[in-house]
């Protein structure tokens, strides 16, 4: 009766559109075929986003996201499994820069993490994350997803080599064989 009357209570509140959306396919609420309604009459979001969305958390983070951690991965420190990046995920306007980044991981004691952050603070964060893992000799799997309506098929690529800049900075300021400073022009 509530539901009809529209005065129902929602089963879960989020932060972000890409939040909300991961929610729906770790918790096997979205899965390919599924059909849903989306009220997009107030958001930024486009439908063709929000069906993008569904689609690249649910190939890159496979179509079982429980991910199940054995008994050794709780015995040992937690560690990154897999992230997916997506520059400007939600602006109204296409900027021709990359303003912020949303990122979705899932760990190896199979916690999901949504996180928005500013390129900058995002790109430093990501190049961190990746070298630890290099130099812990256990990598991660990483998707850069920018989303259809950014009409900008160069926001990963951008992203991308930005990283790749960011990492070997790091690496020069870590190795201490000169300090560099980060120009991402």
């Amino acid at each position: 009766n509530e539901a009809i009357s529209g005065r129902f209570k929602p089963i879960a509140q989020y932060r972000s559109n890409m939040e909300m959306l991961a929610w729906m396919v770790i918790n096997r609420l979205w899965k390919p075929g599924m059909r849903f309604y989306y009220r997009g009459d107030k958001t930024q979001y486009k439908a063709e986003d929000v069906q993008a969305t569904l689609g690249e958390l649910y190939t890159f983070f496979g179509s079982n996201p429980h991910y199940d951690p054995t008994r050794d991965d709780y015995l040992s420190t937690k560690r990154l499994r897999q992230l997916l990046v997506a520059p400007n995920y939600g602006l109204r306007e296409s900027p021709k820069e990359i303003r912020t980044v949303d990122m979705v991981s899932l760990d190896t004691w199979g916690e999901f993490r949504w996180k928005r952050a500013d390129f900058r603070n995002a790109l430093m964060e990501v190049a961190q994350m990746r070298m630890l893992a290099a130099r812990l000799d256990k990598p991660f799997d990483m998707k850069v997803f920018a989303p259809p309506s950014q009409n900008d098929p160069h926001l990963a690529l951008e992203f991308e080599h930005s990283l790749k800049k960011a990492m070997e900075v790091q690496e020069y300021e870590t190795t201490g064989f000169k300090k560099a400073t980060l120009d991402l022009s």
